[in-house]
């Protein structure tokens, strides 16, 4: 990193501050990245009708020659894929955090790489909302738009607050850098599959954050505190019900496997 020691610890003791001082304004992580002005849980479409009658289709076809309804996508891509959620809260990382023995450079150095990664992402989900303008698939397109304003605000924000005008002087670990160029193959597929791809940081978060057994007064507290919150069925799951019989399943769940891979990855290598 080309950020020195004593400005990781400053902004160390910056972030946990500012986490105390937002305390349920919707400034943390993944509470910014999951919400947005006003509802945001879809179904959003400018043609309302449609997705009604593309929902019953999906629900008939769901239930048709079963003996009940199918499970959902959303579920079945998470809980195929608990054995990687349960193996990153055993990361050296997550256990020193809990334990309230985790440097506050690891943790730093942990945010800035973090950094990297919402700055680049948020730059590719700009840019599939920017393609799918206009676009007949009203869902997606919503969906887009709105991840793409949470993930711009936050980035802002975060930015800003650390005075970081670029992410220039962020020299990307191998984790991180692998896992954003993930990101960046998956731009030339549908863009339901970078969808996917962007549920496994939603989802496994939430799933630390309700496992650690961290205690008010242990500096990282505001870390369980504010990343506790499980929004991501509400944006996702909708989404992936009007998908789920018409995208390649198997790519699918690769897909969200790889990522799921990568999201261990960042914490073990932290």
């Amino acid at each position: 990193m080309t950020l020195c020691a004593s400005v990781l610890l400053a902004l160390a003791v910056l972030q946990i501050a500012v986490a105390d001082r937002f305390e349920g304004k919707d400034v943390c992580r993944e509470n910014a990245l999951n919400c947005a002005d006003g509802d945001e849980s879809l179904p959003a479409s400018h043609d309302t009708d449609k997705f009604n009658e593309q929902s019953n289709f999906l629900f008939q076809s769901s239930v048709n020659g079963h003996a009940g309804i199918k499970q959902s996508l959303y579920n079945k891509l998470w809980n195929s894929n608990l054995d990687i959620a349960k193996e990153t809260l055993k990361t050296d990382f997550l256990k020193r955090m809990d334990g309230n023995t985790l440097e506050a450079e690891r943790y730093v150095i942990f945010m800035i790489q973090d950094l990297y990664y919402l700055v680049k992402v948020t730059h590719y989900i700009n840019m599939i909302a920017m393609e799918l303008s206009g676009s007949s698939e009203k869902e997606l397109q919503t969906f887009f738009e709105r991840r793409s304003n949470s993930y711009r605000k936050y980035t802002k924000y975060i930015l800003d607050f650390y005075h970081i005008t670029d992410i220039s002087s962020i020299e990307p670990q191998t984790a991180i850098k692998d896992y954003v160029e993930s990101f960046s193959e998956l731009l030339t597929e549908h863009p339901i599959y970078f969808a996917i791809a962007m549920l496994p940081c939603a989802k496994l978060w939430p799933f630390v954050a309700e496992n650690l057994n961290i205690k008010e007064g242990n500096p990282y507290y505001p870390f369980k505190r504010d990343n506790g919150d499980d929004n991501s069925r509400k944006h996702y799951e909708p989404l992936l019900k009007l998908y789920q019989d018409r995208l390649n399943q198997t790519k699918a769940f690769e897909i969200f496997r790889n990522q799921m891979k990568h999201e261990k990855s960042f914490f073990s290598s932290s």
